[in-house]
C-alpha cells in the first residue's frame, strides 16, 4: 500500500488572521465572491410589491409567485448562514454587485503593477 504524508506543517503563528485553518489554506485563500444582499431585496420587492399585485388572488399564477417569494427568502438565509460558517472559519467573503465586478478588479491589480 502507498500511504501519502501530508506536508510539514508550520507552528501556528500568533498573528495569524485564520487560526483554526490549516496553514496551507491559509496561505492560498481568496474571497469568496457572493451576491450582495440588495440583489435578494430588489427581486422580493418587485415582486411583493408589484407583481403580486398584478394577478388574482387565488390564480395559480399568485401561488407560483408566492413560492418564488419563499424560494428566494430561503435563498438569501442560506446565504447568510454561509456568511456565518465563513465568519467562523476565518473565510474572506465578497459580495458581488455584477458579473463584470471580478474583471474590474483584476484591471484595476494590473494598473497598479505596472505602475
Amino acid at each position: 500500500m502507498i500511504y501519502a504524508t501530508a506536508p510539514e506543517v508550520p507552528a501556528q503563528d500568533s498573528q495569524c488572521s485564520a487560526p483554526c485553518l490549516p496553514y496551507f489554506l491559509q496561505i492560498h485563500m481568496e474571497p469568496l465572491p457572493l451576491p450582495s444582499h440588495i440583489h435578494y431585496e430588489l427581486l422580493l420587492q418587485l415582486l411583493e410589491r408589484q407583481t403580486l399585485f398584478s394577478v388574482n388572488h387565488y390564480s395559480e399564477e399568485r401561488r407560483q409567485i408566492d413560492e418564488l417569494i419563499m424560494t428566494l427568502r430561503k435563498a438569501l438565509s442560506q446565504q447568510k448562514r454561509l456568511e456565518q460558517a465563513c465568519d467562523l472559519k476565518g473565510v474572506p467573503v465578497e459580495y458581488r454587485w455584477s458579473l463584470n465586478q471580478p474583471m474590474e478588479m483584476i484591471a484595476r491589480v494590473g494598473d497598479r503593477e505596472a505602475s
